[in-house]
């Protein structure tokens, strides 16, 4: 099993526990600016990371890797492509289950 993501405020303050990227979508919906700043100053990005090492999505984290900006634009942009993948992964399991109906 992927370890866990701690959306934190700083240090200190966890905000969320997250296992998956729909919790990570809607954590981040509520999230305050200074939590994606805690996840993605001085050149880091938490969140790019953790869907890398922990989801094994490589292409998905060079996706939010590559998002900058003030903290309520990468909050904005990475919302948008984790929305994209979610639709995306959601699309894919309703052809796998009409596929699977069709075979009967």
């Amino acid at each position: 099993m992927s370890e866990p993501f701690y959306l934190k405020e700083n240090d200190e303050r966890t905000l969320a526990v997250i296992n998956n990227l729909k919790e990570l979508r809607d954590a981040l919906k509520i999230a305050p600016k200074q939590a994606i700043k805690h996840h993605t100053s001085n050149g880091k990005n938490d969140f790019a990371i953790w869907i890398h090492e922990s989801l094994g999505m490589g292409n998905l984290a060079f996706k939010i890797a590559c998002v900058n900006g003030d903290e309520e634009k990468i909050k904005q942009k990475i919302i948008k492509i984790l929305n994209k993948e979610l639709m995306k992964n959601d699309l894919k399991d309703l052809m796998r289950k009409f596929l699977k109906m069709k075979s009967f």
